[in-house]
């Protein structure tokens, strides 16, 4: 049986992804939160972000481990 190698990235390829995951988790969090939208407009929530923003903290653990 063939197992998958895992793909190797330079250091400043890990850090560009950190900051780019990092970066993601500050805007699905602003959204959810409704801090993106006017202050005179009530919140308006259209979706439930949870799910995109377990999959980012997912591959800020898997960036950040060694």
């Amino acid at each position: 049986m063939s197992t998958a190698l895992s793909p190797q990235f330079t250091s400043d390829e890990l850090k560009l992804i950190l900051h780019a995951l990092l970066d993601a988790r500050v805007v699905l969090q602003a959204v959810e939160g409704g801090l993106l939208q006017h202050p005179p407009e009530p919140p308006v929530y259209l979706h439930d972000l949870s799910p995109e923003l377990a999959r980012v903290e997912a591959a800020l653990m898997l960036v950040t481990a060694e």
